[in-house]
C-alpha cells in the first residue's frame, strides 16, 4: 500500500502497479480498480474506476478524467482525478486493484 497522501478535489492522482518478479513472457493486467472508505469504516460505499478487465469507467462519462499513461510487461501506470463520495464527502478513500 502507498503512503497516505492528501489530494485536492479534481487534482490528478498518478498510480502505478507492478509485478517485479513476473516470469518472462507474461504480462501484467488490471482486471478492476475500485475505491472504498478505509478498512474499519462502517460505510459500504464503493466506486468502480476500472472494470470489465481493464476498461476505464470514468472515461465513458468524462473523457480525460482517467487514462492509462504507459506500461511495460510488468508495470502499468494510470491517472485519475481526485474525487469524493457525495454521500459522505469527509471520508478518506482507499483504492484497491485486482491484477492478473
Amino acid at each position: 500500500p502507498a503512503k497516505s497522501q492528501l489530494y485536492l478535489l479534481g487534482q490528478t492522482i498518478n498510480i502505478q502497479v507492478s509485478a517485479p518478479h513476473l516470469p518472462p513472457g507474461l504480462k501484467l493486467y488490471i482486471s478492476s480498480c475500485y475505491a472504498t472508505p478505509p478498512s474499519g469504516s462502517k460505510s459500504s460505499l464503493k466506486y468502480a474506476m476500472i472494470d470489465n478487465f481493464g476498461c476505464m469507467v470514468d472515461s465513458k462519462h468524462d473523457p480525460g478524467a482517467s487514462q492509462f499513461i504507459s506500461r511495460t510487461d510488468n508495470t502499468i501506470r494510470f491517472s485519475l482525478k481526485a474525487f469524493q463520495f457525495t454521500a459522505d464527502p469527509e471520508l478518506e478513500i482507499s483504492i484497491h486493484c485486482k491484477l492478473s
